[in-house]
């Protein structure tokens, strides 16, 4: 999972150059919810790491 996303980082420009200007906005809105989806799954990660980090 991750490296299909540090993979498509990379591709960054030739993406967006491929985008048709009237989908800009969907494919942001795209965007926006992954960062989203990745922040969460974050969260969720460090709230496991400090639950098993002894104190």
């Amino acid at each position: 999972m991750l490296d299909l996303q540090v993979s498509g980082l990379r591709q960054w420009e030739r993406i967006v150059a491929a985008i048709p200007p009237y989908r800009v906005e969907t494919a942001a809105a795209a965007a926006a919810q992954c960062a989203q989806d990745w922040q969460e799954l974050s969260d969720e990660l460090r709230r496991r790491a400090s639950a098993h980090t002894p104190a």
